[in-house]
């Protein structure tokens, strides 16, 4: 693929900016200071909040994962939309519970709630295992993906290792600069950038390959099975994946990132707008894994070279097309270094407040810490790049990994924040047998029905815990007090709203229709694919009904402190807001 100087000219500018971010970041922020190189003072306001979480949401994945899996298995790619739909539900059950306690107690980071709750060192660690591992996996997913673009764009003369050499550097040079704040800065350059491009290959698609409609008919023509409805283990895996993606926001970078609102108005803002930008960063990479799979034959281990493909094919139509998917490929190099700058961030903060700051070396100077966490982001990238050249998974495959691991840190949390009765043995056990389980099926790579392994690991999770919890004792004492906190307004109260969005996200998936089944065509897509899409639409207007009408906000000004002189255990009494 000759992609010309231009193309280097833009992508060294944008370059050059994310640095100069990360120099402002650095001049304009506390010197030494915890808080700020890693929650930016819990400043992040509405659109830089939105931002980071679209940034740090829609990765490398959406850029360049989903037109590889578009291409391997058709019209089935857009179990991806209901899904990015369900990071946003997501988001309801857990953002504001997590925001209240932690401006309550003044968290650096989701393992301290962890700590303070559980006060377990064995949970603590299984919690930080399950975290840490899945980091590692995304920044590797990340370096991937930046290697695949660079030598899809130079045709091999840049291999995948340097390729994700050089964007690295720059990504860490940010990080390490500002935190937090130049991360935060960045995402906003970097999600505008991929908005944009990707309504521009929205646009790009219709002029130049005659639009969704002419495109499937290519597709009918060539590989007709890749248009029918999924067979019966496709739908229940179609569904498995879903449910995997409720529990993004348990990834330690999301849960940082409501640690670092500056209100939970902002996270209410944040989940509104997000919950309709599926139907860009959903549907746009589709639509290029759509036009690989009408032009192009590779194989199933080369699909996700398609993006870089389909540029290339693009960029040949014309001048005008050139400047287009120069910007294209900049917003898809902005995906993945949005996502991976995160995934850097998060694993400095375990390495130096969770595991050094907490365990290793106490009372040392905030500078000592700062450095620990620095020198760490620098040896997780070498050893990232390493194995993104050495592992051969395919992003999706990752991606599913990753989050098997995260969804069995889930009842920690959720449990902890609901149920004060509750310590750490029943956790304990729980997320000891979830992970047996969920190693076990992937070592011997087996998925059951198409369940993915971290969905039968968390079904064994929550039954320990159960079984646990109702063996020990009759009786549960209060073993939480003062982490008690107020959950008015709170959505993850509203019974209805879950009972309704559970089968819209049922009604989502093709499982209720015949497999093999052909359909009519529609805008494009297959009966059943449009369908999938209506309900989605429905599941992101009801999360916005509820999170505007519904959701209450807590107003911590009126907090006070209320202390108990006869106990050690001080309990927050909030005062609801007016």
């Amino acid at each position: 693929m000759d992609i010309g100087v231009g193309l280097w000219v833009i992508l060294g500018c944008y370059l050059l900016l994310l640095i100069g971010i990360g120099i402002f970041g650095h001049l304009v922020s506390e010197k030494n200071s915890l808080g700020d190189h890693y929650l930016a003072s819990s400043g992040l306001t509405g659109l830089t909040l939105f931002m980071t979480l679209f940034a740090s949401n829609f990765s490398g994945y959406n850029m360049i994962g989903i037109p590889g899996d578009t291409y391997r298995i058709g019209y089935t790619s857009l179990m991806w939309i209901p899904g990015l739909v369900c990071i946003c539900l997501g988001f309801l059950f857990l953002s504001s519970s997590l925001y209240r306690i932690g401006f309550i107690k003044n968290y650096l980071t989701p393992l301290e709630f962890i700590k303070d709750r559980y006060q377990s060192n064995i949970l603590l660690l299984l919690v930080g295992i399950n975290s840490l591992i899945p980091m590692l996996i995304y920044i590797t997913a990340q370096c991937k993906a930046m290697g695949d673009i660079m030598e899809g764009l130079t045709s091999g003369v840049i291999s995948g290792f340097w390729g994700s050499v050089g964007l690295g550097v720059v990504m860490l040079l940010y990080e390490i600069l500002g935190g937090m704040r130049s991360i935060a800065i960045t995402d906003v350059v970097q999600g505008s950038i991929l908005l944009l491009g990707m309504v521009i290959l929205l646009v790009s698609s219709v002029v130049e390959y005659g639009g969704l409609w002419y495109i499937s008919q290519q597709i009918r023509d060539k590989s007709p099975q890749l248009t029918q409805v999924p067979d019966l283990r496709d739908s229940v895996s179609w569904l498995s994946f879903n449910f995997q993606l409720l529990f993004n926001p348990f990834y330690y970078h999301i849960l940082q990132r409501f640690l670092a609102s500056k209100s939970e108005h902002t996270i209410k803002r944040s989940v509104v707008i997000l919950s309709f930008t599926p139907y860009i960063a959903g549907i746009a990479p589709i639509t290029i894994g759509l036009i690989g799979l009408s032009l192009f034959d590779v194989s199933d281990q080369e699909s996700d070279q398609i993006f870089s493909l389909v540029m290339s094919d693009l960029m040949s139509k014309g001048d005008i097309y050139y400047w287009i998917v120069c910007f294209i490929i900049s917003s898809a190099v902005a995906a993945i270094m949005s996502t991976g700058d995160s995934g850097l961030m998060a694993v400095s903060s375990m390495v130096s407040l969770d595991l050094v700051k907490s365990h290793l070396l106490k009372n040392r100077s905030d500078r000592f810490y700062l450095v620990i966490g620095k020198i760490s982001s620098f040896v997780v990238l070498l050893i990232c790049v390493i194995l993104a050249n050495v592992v051969k998974l395919n992003l999706k495959n990752l991606l599913g990994l990753q989050l098997s691991l995260t969804m069995q840190v889930a009842p920690a949390y959720i449990l902890g924040l609901r149920v004060p009765s509750i310590n750490s043995f029943p956790i304990i056990g729980g997320m000891i047998w979830g992970m047996i389980v969920t190693f076990g099926l992937i070592i011997v790579d087996v998925k059951p029905l198409g369940i993915e392994a971290g969905v039968f690991g968390l079904l064994l999770n929550v039954c320990v815990i159960i079984c646990i919890y109702c063996a020990i004792s009759l009786k549960h004492d209060n073993y939480a007090p003062d982490m008690l906190h107020s959950t008015v307004g709170e959505p993850y109260k509203i019974v209805w709203f879950w009972a309704l969005t559970l089968l819209l996200v049922i009604l989502a998936s093709p499982i209720y229709r015949k497999p093999g089944s052909e359909d009519n065509f529609i805008m494009g897509f297959p009966l059943w694919g449009l369908l999938s899409i209506s309900f989605s639409i429905v599941g992101s207007s009801l999360i916005t009904l509820v999170s505007i009408v519904l959701w209450k906000e807590e107003n911590f000004v009126q907090g006070i402190a209320m202390i108990d002189e006869d106990s050690n255990n001080s309990d927050l009494l909030l005062l609801e807001s007016e």
